[in-house]
C-alpha cells in the first residue's frame, strides 16, 4: 500500500513538472499571459468593437434603395428629405427579376461601396409622372442624352445632373459628390438674387414681436481656407433647412456693413442674420463651429425688435463702385 502510494504522489509531482517546465518553473505562454493580461485584455476590447462598428456601417451602407416603384410618399422623402441622395434613372432594366447590382452602372455601384455609409443611393423611374403633372425629367431638367443618367439632391442644394465630365469613371463621379454637392451656402451676387432666395419678395411682418423666418449671410473674406470652409459645410449640414447665402466680399458687400474700413483682406468669414430685407444681426464672436451654432440658434428664436433696422433696407452694394463714386464726389467738391 504505501508503495503505491508513494508511486501515485510521484506521478503527479511529475505531471506537475512537466506543466511547469523541467525547471519546475510556469511554462512561457502562462508566464506572458499573466504577466500581459491587461494588454490583451485592451486589445480584445478594440478589436470587438472596431468588429460592432464594421456591422453597423455595413448595415448603414450596404443597400442602395429601389424607388422605381416606390409610392409618391417615399419617393418625397428621398428626394427632399434631409439626407443627401444619388439617384440613378432606371430606364427599364431593373424590377423585373433581374438583380438591380447586374444591371446598375459599374460607376454607380463602385461609389456606394465608397459613399454608401454618407449620402443615400437609390434607382428611380424618371419617366413616372409626379403629383406635380410633371415626369421626374421634366421636373428637374434632366437630360436624357446623357448617360448614365445620374443626379444628386441634397436638402442644401437643388437637384443637380452628373455631367459627361463626371461620368467617365468612378474618381469622376466621386468629385460630383464631394464637390458639386458639397454641403456650402448658396452664391449670392445681385440684390435681386438676395430678395428672392431669401423670401424678401414675400409678405413682410411689421410686428416688432413677431419671429418670422431669418436669412443667413455668410460674407466670405480673402482669408479663407480649409478650416473656414469646413465650418461653413459643418454649419449648412446643422441647419439643411435655413436658407444659407454664401457672398463673395471682394465682390459685393451688405449696404450696413462698415466696408470701407473692414476690407476683404482683413477677415476669413463673417455671419450674419436678416429679417424681412430691412433688418440685420451681425455675430460679433470669433468664427468657430460653437458660436456659429449658438448665434444661428439665437437669431431663428428672438423677436424683430431684437435686429438692427437698416436705414433704406438690407441692399447688396459693390464696394469698388462706391469707392469710384466717393473719389468722384470728393473730386468735383
Amino acid at each position: 500500500m504505501k508503495r503505491n502510494s508513494a508511486a501515485k504522489i510521484k506521478k503527479v509531482q511529475g505531471s506537475a513538472v512537466a506543466k511547469e517546465g523541467t525547471n519546475g518553473k510556469p511554462s512561457f505562454f502562462i508566464t506572458f499571459v499573466l504577466g500581459n493580461i491587461m494588454l490583451i485584455l485592451k486589445i480584445g476590447a478594440v478589436f470587438f468593437a472596431a468588429l460592432f462598428a464594421l456591422i453597423i456601417w455595413r448595415k448603414s451602407s450596404s443597400v442602395i434603395k429601389d424607388l422605381v416603384n416606390a409610392d409618391a410618399e417615399a419617393l418625397k422623402a428621398a428626394v427632399f428629405g434631409d439626407v443627401p441622395h444619388l439617384f440613378y434613372c432606371d430606364r427599364g432594366g431593373i424590377g423585373k427579376g433581374v438583380s438591380s447590382s447586374d444591371k446598375l452602372p459599374a460607376i454607380f455601384a463602385d461609389l456606394h461601396v465608397i459613399k454608401g455609409s454618407e449620402i443615400g443611393f437609390a434607382t428611380l423611374n424618371c419617366s413616372r409622372i409626379l403629383p406635380s403633372g410633371k415626369s421626374v425629367w421634366d421636373r428637374f431638367k434632366i437630360k436624357k442624352e446623357w448617360r448614365p443618367t445620374i443626379f444628386g439632391t441634397a436638402p442644401w442644394m437643388k437637384p443637380k445632373q452628373a455631367g459627361p465630365i463626371y461620368l467617365k469613371d468612378v474618381a469622376s463621379l466621386r468629385k460630383f459628390v464631394d464637390v458639386v454637392m458639397a454641403p456650402r451656402g448658396t452664391d449670392i451676387s445681385s440684390d435681386k438674387q438676395l430678395t428672392k432666395f431669401c423670401g424678401f419678395d414675400k409678405v413682410k411682418v411689421d410686428d416688432e414681436t413677431s419671429i418670422t423666418d431669418t436669412c443667413f449671410v455668410l460674407m466670405k473674406g480673402t482669408r479663407v481656407s480649409k478650416a473656414v470652409t469646413e465650418l461653413e459645410g459643418n454649419l449648412v449640414k446643422q441647419f439643411p433647412k435655413l436658407r444659407i447665402a454664401s457672398i463673395d466680399a471682394s465682390k459685393r458687400r451688405l449696404s450696413f456693413e462698415d466696408y470701407e474700413d473692414l476690407t476683404p483682406d482683413l477677415f476669413s468669414m463673417k455671419l450674419y442674420a436678416l429679417r424681412n430685407g430691412s433688418h440685420h444681426l451681425s455675430m460679433v464672436y470669433p468664427t468657430t463651429a460653437d458660436y456659429m451654432s449658438t448665434f444661428v440658434s439665437h437669431a431663428v428664436g428672438i423677436p424683430l425688435n431684437e435686429f438692427s433696422s437698416s436705414e433704406g433696407g438690407v441692399r447688396l452694394l459693390n464696394p469698388a463702385k462706391q469707392a469710384a463714386a466717393k473719389r468722384m464726389k470728393e473730386q468735383v467738391q
